[in-house]
């Protein structure tokens, strides 16, 4: 066995792992994941929850050190250092974004923010519009931004 402490922690915690109530582990493996990647353990993250009745990135960093890692209730955009990250979270909430966003959700609905609304406005254009295109570019060069979660 490879990860025999994992094993036995899976196991220890079956029976919470088995209450999860989302529709996404309906007929998986029992001690399925999803949404983990190589971003998942980025130092710097610009982070949203889909819960809230508030349309706000936050920056977050790391904690005693390690990266923090979010349930499946939060969106985020992983980012190298802490510069861009409060770029990226100044760019998301700004003004343009923000009349963006605002005009797509439904404050209603249980997760008025979800990934499919986030990713309908492009970083990009948006960096262009505020001028800031430059400087994005510059993030930008060496990876595709996606919004995680």
């Amino acid at each position: 066995m490879k990860a025999p402490h994992t094993w036995r922690y899976l196991h220890h915690y079956g029976d919470i792992l088995d209450s999860r109530r989302s529709s996404i582990y309906r007929n998986r493996p029992r001690f399925s994941v999803f949404g983990v990647g190589e971003y998942t353990c980025a130092r710097w993250k610009v982070a949203i929850s889909g819960m809230y009745k508030q349309l706000r990135c936050v920056v977050v960093g790391p904690h005693r050190n390690r990266p923090v890692v979010f349930d499946d209730t939060c969106y985020f955009i992983p980012c190298h250092v802490q510069e861009e990250a409060q770029f990226v979270a100044n760019l998301l909430n700004s003004e343009p974004a923000q009349q963006f966003y605002r005009s797509l959700i439904f404050w209603d609905d249980k997760r008025p923010i979800t990934a499919r609304v986030l990713r309908r406005l492009s970083l990009l254009q948006l960096a262009q519009e505020l001028q800031q295109d430059k400087q994005f570019l510059r993030y930008a060069r060496h990876k595709q931004r996606k919004i995680s979660g």
